[in-house]
């Protein structure tokens, strides 16, 4: 990383885990904070490719699509650091925080007609539910206002510039002309672009590519919809240093049977974290190389002993209620070809009572964090610590409005920023107010989320049990004539 040290005053390593630095807030600078994920990005996308994980498509979100396209060799790994330090570095150079961007919760359909006669820019389409807009500070602010008369809620984010909008326009020329010094291959893997949604080919990589690629909106959804649909690519694993992408791809492709993993994620121990989804994709039927994985590790082998199986009985779950199956032309040629129909829950959502509030607020952020079944949030701990950015508290403040059935202002959730504080509030304000039995209220929203989750991660079978009583009794002499029946 040659290029990185010659025209950087610190090296990423120093300015992501050295004490040395002096300024702790470095990488928040924009010379500084594109470089670092590229880096941290390749870094862990060659990782995964060294013990035999090989992406068959690429996408990435911005700066991402540079990475992708280094590691499909469609640039060179010092042409790619050098294009992205400048491109870093003249963004820099524009005005510093005279520029905004807002995360808006709801579909490119529904911003576009209000966009039309406004003074900010759409900057990406990240999902069916999600879209970053991009402007002058006022500019932004006002529209965000708009948006408040239209029933749309939207979260300022905290950024030093105004990207993908035409405050990056003055930057354009310079970057044009640097850009053109370096030639460009035919990517090895498809890489889905920002600009189309599609698959870039080797015509329309160019410099003038790449200018448009810092002015124009991310098409990120539309990428994710091209890999569900054309390249039907059902694993997808996240390279970054949290679960950004996978938590807004998930919004936009709800295909049950696909995999979301990622490869870090803010609070885990990262070596346990990248071991945990290896696991994962080993259980997915990824091949793993063992051989290069165990390199240079001393490794004890274990006789493991035998066991009989714990044989359980399911049947049709009575408990969640009636789903009904939903037919669509799209949805009739899926099940054609797949002989699988689709299933929605009609269930409507239920409105929280002081007693079921907490278990609202459990099952809704571990919604938003995208937690599997057995795993919940502390009750004590700030949502920031347990993973939570700005965008997914707007999210998890927009769930909990369905239940609380009012507006929930984004400072709530940063005046009363643990789960238990924030909890108190809501009984305090939408609730008459009082103290809250906290054992009792835990209790019961630990039942009500275990249910939620068996739910969410068991479909409709349930574990039949003694004190299901009649329906045992039933099921025990329809399996004495059927008894390979389990």
């Amino acid at each position: 990383m040659k290029s990185l040290k010659s025209n950087l005053d610190y090296s990423i390593k120093d300015i992501l885990w050295s004490d040395t630095i002096p300024d702790k807030n470095l990488i928040h600078q924009t010379k500084f904070t594109q470089p670092g994920l590229f880096v941290v990005e390749y870094a862990l996308s060659k990782l995964w490719m060294s013990v035999g994980v090989q992406p068959t498509a690429l996408i990435g979100h911005s700066i991402g699509e540079i990475v992708a396209l280094t590691i499909a060799d469609a640039i060179d790994l010092q042409d790619a650091l050098k294009l992205v330090m400048a491109r870093a570095a003249l963004m820099n150079a524009l005005p510093a925080n005279e520029g905004s961007m807002a995360s808006v919760f709801c579909n490119e359909e529904n911003l576009k007609p209000l966009l039309q006669n406004a003074d900010v820019d759409l900057a990406a389409v990240n999902s069916i539910k999600n879209c970053t807009i991009s402007g002058k500070k006022e500019d932004v602010a006002a529209f965000i206002e708009k948006l408040k008369e239209q029933h749309i809620k939207a979260v300022a984010l905290n950024v030093s510039h105004a990207f993908h909008s035409r405050l990056m326009e003055p930057m354009l020329e310079k970057f044009t002309l640097f850009a053109k010094q370096f030639s460009f291959k035919q990517p090895t893997v498809p890489v889905i672009s920002n600009l189309t949604g599609k698959e870039i080919t080797r015509e329309e990589l160019s410099a003038e590519y790449f200018a448009k690629h810092i002015r124009n909106a991310v098409q990120f959804s539309n990428g994710i919809e091209y890999l569900q649909h054309k390249l039907n690519t059902e694993i997808y694993v996240e390279v970054g240093p949290s679960p950004v992408l996978v938590s807004l791809a998930k919004q936009t492709n709800t295909n049950p049977n696909a995999l979301w993993l990622s490869s870090a994620k803010r609070e885990e121990e990262d070596v346990m974290y990248f071991h945990k989804t290896l696991q994962q994709l080993y259980c997915a039927g990824i091949a793993i190389d063992r051989n290069q994985f165990y390199q240079d590790k001393k490794i004890n082998r274990v006789a493991l002993p035998t066991y009989g199986w714990n044989w359980k009985v399911y049947w049709e779950n009575p408990v969640f209620g009636f789903k009904s199956t939903v037919h669509s032309p799209q949805s009739t040629d899926n099940n054609i070809k797949s002989s699988k129909l689709s299933t929605v829950d009609r269930r409507p959502e239920p409105k929280a009572t002081r007693e079921t509030l907490l278990a609202y607020m459990q099952i809704e952020a571990a919604k938003v964090l995208g937690l599997e079944a057995g795993q919940k949030v502390d009750v004590n701990k700030p949502y920031r610590e347990q993973g939570f950015d700005s965008m997914m508290s707007g999210e998890f403040l927009s769930l909990m409005e369905k239940h609380i059935g009012s507006e929930l202002k984004m400072e709530v959730i940063h005046l009363h920023n643990t789960p238990k504080d924030l909890h108190q509030y809501l009984i305090d304000t939408y609730y008459g107010g009082g103290v809250i039995d906290t054992t009792q209220a835990v209790t019961m929203a630990d039942i009500m989320f275990n249910q939620e989750m068996e739910h969410a991660h068991s479909g409709d079978w349930h574990e039949i049990k003694p004190e299901d009583g009649k329906l045992l009794r039933w099921f025990k002499n329809f399996d004495k004539k059927l008894p390979s029946v389990k």
